[in-house]
């Protein structure tokens, strides 16, 4: 137009949408031709359901255990936003010690495993990868990875995978949270071999702004509401709170934040389980940053009268030895007596 000039015109919003459509369509075609974009699945196709154990067998609750249960709950580092280098390399090295240390961990409850939604397509490699490689290790039984994920962002990044046959899963997606992530909480039910086993996993809010703390609280508070109606039953809540009552906590506010979160469950019925400290392996879940990052836990373990009650013990898993970590976070472990349960 003779009126507007070059520079108004190269800046209106149709041409910048025009410029940003062209280096889009190029990242667009190099993430289909390397197979980490995909058409997203239809509806159907979202769940993954194993109909045979590993042994040929049909599952079923046959085959729950009868006897100790070990939970491991792990923050894998992948997030699409912020999350950690060498992602294969880092799940091949979860991989390797499952296989060589970790035979008797019945039931797998992981955070940060995204699939990211952009519009017709999606990136669910890294998820995609570590379901294959689970179900080759027996934990056949999965909840959908896919089924929060949004138009565009991530999804919640919550996967439960269990030896154990998971009757039910229930995907939540926080009222109040960021635009482009659905992160919110996961649930299942659980067939051991005399008890029903209820799991829930959730990754909280991560930053530590006074907006974002409030927004924060808003998500454990719709936990706690939650966890009102399962008091009575065998329940167990972990993951990443992003909420530490450690060095990290005491200098944001005199760990506040963390005996909120503690009282609000209390109030709930539940209890925090703490990890054992002694001399020499006082561990922090969050891997140090650097030589002066503050200690720091986020991540926590939660659980009924009725569980705790089932000769529980909490601990972390110490994998600082290996030469290769496959994550930022700390492994955090339960274990229970799962049968003859009242």
């Amino acid at each position: 137009h003779p009126d507007v000039s070059p520079i108004t015109w190269m800046w209106s919003p149709l041409p910048r949408a025009a410029y940003a459509a062209v280096p889009a369509a190029f990242l667009l075609t190099g993430a289909w031709r390397s197979g980490r974009l995909t058409w997203r699945p239809r509806p159907g196709e979202r769940r993954r359901v194993a109909a045979v154990d590993v042994d040929g067998k049909p599952c079923g609750p046959q085959s729950a255990s009868a006897g100790k249960v070990t939970i491991v709950s792990q923050n894998m580092w992948n997030s699409f936003y912020a999350g950690g280098p060498q992602r294969e390399k880092r799940l091949e090295a979860f991989r390797k010690l499952l296989e060589t240390q970790g035979k008797a961990v019945e039931i797998l409850v992981l955070q940060e495993m995204f699939a990211f939604g952009l519009g017709p397509f999606c990136d669910k490699s890294e998820v995609e990868l570590l379901q294959e490689w689970t179900t080759d290790l027996g934990f056949v039984h999965q909840t959908s990875p896919l089924v929060t994920m949004p138009w565009l962002g991530q999804s919640s990044g919550l996967l439960i995978c269990s030896k154990e046959p998971i009757l039910s899963e229930q995907h939540h997606v926080f009222q109040q949270r960021r635009r482009v992530t659905s992160k919110g909480w996961l649930e299942v039910e659980v067939q051991l071999a005399s008890m029903k086993l209820v799991i829930i996993t959730t990754h909280l809010e991560h930053a530590h702004s006074p907006h974002w703390r409030r927004i924060r609280e808003s998500q454990w508070r719709e936990i706690a509401e939650r966890l009102k109606v399962l008091k009575d039953d065998y329940v167990i809540l972990l993951g990443d709170f992003n909420v530490c009552g450690e060095d990290f906590g005491r200098a944001l506010d005199g760990a506040e934040e963390y005996h909120a979160l503690l009282s609000s469950m209390a109030r709930a019925g539940f209890s925090h389980e703490g990890f054992p400290r002694s001399s020499g392996s006082e561990m922090p879940t969050l891997r140090p940053q650097n030589d002066v990052s503050l200690r720091s836990s986020p991540d926590h373990i939660f659980v009924s009268p009725k569980l705790k009650h089932r000769s529980l013990t909490v601990a972390l898993w110490d994998m600082d030895h290996l030469e290769q970590i496959h994550s930022d976070h700390r492994a955090i472990m339960a274990t229970f007596n799962g049968s003859n349960a009242t």
